[in-house]
């Protein structure tokens, strides 16, 4: 349910955008599709907010939870980088 629930908003965000929507529709739809197929994004995004909580400007949860994002980050892009070379 939460997959249509966000699958409707963007869909619905696109049609409201008009040129927007027209330049960019496809490539949107291609994320869209992609993240209604693998929940790995989700799982991420769920882990961040359990894990950090509020991420207010300045806070040491929002320091913390960048951190943990580039850490993350790193270890998927780095090994991708390196198998390209």
């Amino acid at each position: 349910m939460k997959k249509v629930l966000l699958y409707i908003a963007i869909i619905s965000t696109f049609l409201s955008a008009g040129e927007i929507a027209d330049q960019y529709g496809a490539a949107a739809e291609k994320i869209i599709q992609a993240a209604l197929e693998n929940e790995a994004g989700f799982e991420r995004l769920a882990e961040l907010c359990d894990t950090f909580g509020p991420r207010f400007t300045g806070s040491q949860n929002l320091e913390d939870a960048i951190d943990w994002i580039l850490k993350r980050w790193r270890k998927m892009v780095y090994p991708m980088s390196m198998e390209k070379k």
